[in-house]
This record gives structure tokens, C-alpha cells and sequence, in this order.
């Protein structure tokens, strides 16, 4: 845990500079994310019963030029994603051993979101900019909200722990102080979930070492973000 708060650290160390302009350089950003599920953690019955993961949220950001046109952005967000595809219930994880093996229908994964990008203009034109970028976001779960669609009982637990990496190119328009970002993820470090059960019905070798240690399996996933300069 201590390079993960070592990282988020790391991404605000331009916020100490340039006192004067910080408001001009900070963004307020709201999206939404669509990615394909990850089937493997599911019991077999539940395998098609299911809509996209949809992932929202919100951040803050500060951006700085390093080198000519290039420019280097640092933000810290909140993220929310829900996943409506049932999985088997770890219930010691959440301090209920008396409680039998459940299915559930609905997982709410509430997310600390520090990022990094790097964007770089393509084209500028009157008000309008068009620029190409990558952005790597790290996610720590601070909370992690299981629902049982049948009975409404739910399992929660607050903590801070690792979730995910992601890395996503992403093309960007700006207009005076508005700006919109579009990224397509390339790649996805996934890291263990200890509120899943690790062990699943008919399980292959493949599933067995994905639930045991987390891997790079990457389903498809698209982000919309919507963005405003605060000065």
C-alpha cells in the first residue's frame, strides 16, 4: 500500500508550483465508461445474464506544459462502477462466516481514481484544439457494496486497496474553457479480488490462476468525459 499512496503523492507534486495561475490550470471532469464483462468469475448459469459494466465518474485535475506543445496532466477522481453479472460471495471477507454460500446480482465498486496523461496538439483552429493523448488511471477501492437482487441484502465493506491499472489512448477537443476526451482501453492490469470466491464450479487452469493472483485480461472498454476549465 505504501507505493500506491507513494504514486498518488507523485501525481500532485506540480500542484506546489506556479501558485499564481493554479485555477487556469485545473479542470473539473465528468464521464461515463462502458466495458464488456469479465465472465470468468461467474457461475455457468449466469453467463449470459448480463448488460455492459458501466463505470461514472468524476475528477480534478491540474495540467502543465513540460516541452514545447506537450503537456502533462495530474488528476484525482472518484469513480463508481456497477456490474450486474452474478458472482459467488467471499463472505469471510466481509466478516459473515455464518452466512451461507451466496449469488448475487448487483456488485458496486466505489473507486479512489488518481491519473496521469500526456496530451500533445494535432490541430488549432480559432477556439477549437484537437489533440492526441495517453492517460494511465491507477484504481484503489475505498468501498465495495455486493446486492442480492432477490432478498436486497447486501455485503459492504470500506478499505484501500488496489483494483485496477488501465491505459487508455484518447483523443481530445477543446473549446474556450470546455473540453471533451474520448479513450479507447489498450490495457487493463486487473489485481486480486478477495470479495469473490476463489474457486468456481468446473473452474479451468486459466480461471484458477486469474482468481488466485489478478492478470492483464482486458475486455473492451470505451470512456466519454466531459471537461470544464475553472478560470
Amino acid at each position: 500500500m505504501r507505493k500506491e499512496i507513494i504514486f498518488c503523492l507523485l501525481l500532485f507534486l506540480p500542484l506546489v508550483t506556479n501558485g499564481q495561475s493554479f485555477l487556469k490550470k485545473m479542470t473539473l471532469q465528468v464521464g461515463i465508461a462502458k466495458s464488456e464483462v469479465d465472465t470468468r468469475v461467474s457461475p455457468k448459469q449466469f453467463r449470459e445474464e448480463h448488460t455492459l459494466d458501466d463505470e461514472y465518474f468524476v475528477n480534478l485535475s491540474y495540467h502543465q506544459s513540460i516541452y514545447k506543445k506537450l503537456k502533462v496532466t495530474a488528476g484525482l477522481g472518484y469513480s463508481l462502477v456497477v456490474n450486474d453479472y452474478s458472482v459467488y460471495v467471499n463472505n469471510l471477507y466481509f466478516v459473515r462466516a455464518e452466512e451461507d454460500l451466496h449469488t448475487v446480482g448487483t456488485y458496486y465498486k466505489h473507486q479512489l481514481q488518481p491519473s496521469i496523461a500526456l496530451t500533445y496538439p494535432i490541430l488549432e483552429k480559432k477556439d477549437f484544439t484537437y489533440s492526441a493523448g495517453i492517460l494511465l488511471n491507477y484504481n484503489l477501492y475505498i468501498n465495495k457494496s455486493i446486492r442480492n437482487g432477490f432478498d436486497g441484502f447486501t455485503f459492504s465493506k470500506w478499505l484501500l486497496e488496489p483494483s485496477s491499472m488501465e491505459l487508455f489512448p484518447t483523443a481530445n477537443m477543446d473549446y474556450k474553457r470546455f473540453s471533451l476526451e474520448i479513450g479507447y482501453r489498450i490495457f487493463n492490469r486487473n489485481y486480486k479480488d478477495e470479495a469473490i470466491q476463489t474457486f468456481s464450479p468446473n473452474a479451468t487452469s486459466l480461471q484458477e490462476t486469474f482468481l488466485a493472483t489478478g492478470d492483464n485480461y482486458n475486455p473492451i472498454k470505451f470512456r466519454l468525459a466531459l471537461g470544464y476549465r475553472l478560470r
